[in-house]
C-alpha cells in the first residue's frame, strides 16, 4: 500500500493548523469498495466538543466534518 495513501500526519496538521485542541482518537478506513479509503478523525476542543473529521486517505482531502467548530 506504500504510496496509495497520504501520510496521516498530513492529515492530522492539518486538523491542528485549524484548530485548537488535540487529538484523541484516529480510524482507518478501507473495508467499503464503493467508497474511497478515509482517515476518521476525533479533535478534541478546548471547550471539551469532539470534532469529528473524514478525510479522503488517497488525496488528503477533507470529506466532511462534524460538531462544534
Amino acid at each position: 500500500r506504500a504510496g496509495r495513501h497520504v501520510p496521516l500526519a498530513r492529515v492530522v496538521d492539518w486538523v491542528g493548523q485549524r484548530y485548537y485542541g488535540r487529538l484523541l482518537e484516529v480510524e482507518f478506513e478501507d473495508d467499503d469498495e464503493d467508497e474511497p479509503p478515509t482517515y476518521e478523525v476525533e479533535w478534541l476542543t478546548p471547550a471539551g466538543h469532539v470534532v469529528e473529521f473524514e478525510f479522503d486517505a488517497r488525496d488528503g482531502s477533507l470529506l466532511r466534518s462534524e460538531g462544534p467548530a
